[in-house]
């Protein structure tokens, strides 16, 4: 069987192999260049166009060339800073240990522990456990937080589990001096 083509279906055949010929060809183009850089023409009314100008791009009389991408020279040194203190001294831990009623489900403590005058706290949070060891009583911690303007930390914990053992929650406050 042969197949044979109209002048006009030839002619639509040879202009789609250019197409595709000259897409390739601006697909290949190298933008930005080896060293990174991406080269522009801008016209004072806003546009802007890449160019290649390994491919013979260049800017048109009435546009700026711009570049960007590029690495500049290496600016002069800053002055140097202000020797400052440590700015934390004095580590504390501060804690408070109490009581952690079981038996009902739902028995919540609130409690608020402050750092010594002078220092402000910088973390804190809540241990539960028997005052022998063994395992943890069931609780969750509705709240834990800093209060009084940076100054302690306070803790809302409430048991889940119905067991009457005797545990113990503590509320840990991070003490230091900050200046």
């Amino acid at each position: 069987m042969r197949f044979i083509l109209g002048c006009h279906a030839r002619r639509v055949l040879v202009l789609s192999f250019g197409l595709i010929a000259l897409a390739a060809g601006i697909a290949y183009s190298t933008i930005p260049d080896s060293a990174g850089v991406i080269h522009g023409c801008y016209r004072n009314n806003g546009q802007l166009r890449v160019i290649d100008p390994s491919n013979g791009g260049a800017c048109r009389n009435n546009e700026t060339g711009l570049d960007w991408s590029q690495t500049g020279p290496q600016g002069p040194p800053g002055p140097n800073g202000t020797n400052g203190t440590n700015g934390v001294s004095d580590y504390e831990l501060v804690s408070d240990t109490g009581p952690l009623p079981g038996g009902d489900p739902g028995t919540g403590q609130i409690n608020s522990i402050f750092c010594p005058a002078g220092k402000r706290v910088t973390g804190g949070g809540i241990t539960v456990g028997y005052p022998q060891g063994g395992h943890f009583a069931l609780s969750v911690i509705r709240e834990s937080g800093p209060v009084g303007n940076g100054r302690g930390w306070s803790g809302f914990i409430q048991r889940t589990d119905d067991d009457n053992d005797h545990v113990e929650w503590t509320l840990w406050a991070i003490c230091a001096s900050v200046s």
